[in-house]
This record gives C-alpha cells, sequence and structure tokens, in this order.
C-alpha cells in the first residue's frame, strides 16, 4: 500500500494496491489518482469494484 500526495497546483493524492499470492505472485494491482478533493469513499468504491472486475476476467 503506497499513498503519495503533494501540494502542487493540481494537489494530486495518487493510490496503488498490489494483491501477491502466498507463492508471492502478482493477483491484482490497482491504481487510482485524483484532484484531493474529489477523492471520495465513491472513487474507493469504484476502484474496489474494477479491481472485482480485473480478477474476475483475469485481466492481469
Amino acid at each position: 500500500f503506497a499513498v503519495n500526495s503533494g501540494e502542487s497546483e493540481v494537489d494530486v493524492v495518487s493510490v496503488a494496491v498490489a494483491l501477491r499470492g502466498q507463492d508471492g505472485t502478482l493477483v491484482a494491482a490497482v491504481s487510482c489518482a485524483a484532484p484531493q478533493h474529489r477523492l471520495a469513499v465513491a472513487d474507493a468504491d469504484g476502484v474496489a469494484r474494477r479491481m472485482q472486475a480485473i480478477v474476475a476476467t483475469n485481466q492481469i
């Protein structure tokens, strides 16, 4: 889990998450970047749904 934030003009916050299996292989990876004032619960829900779709369709 990594969070990077800056105080630039656009005030961007980015989050990247990687899920690995017991043997260390990559199972899923999701990243999300948005202006800080727009990064809300709705965005987090959207990322979770996208992660489920990637895993369900094996788009890794």
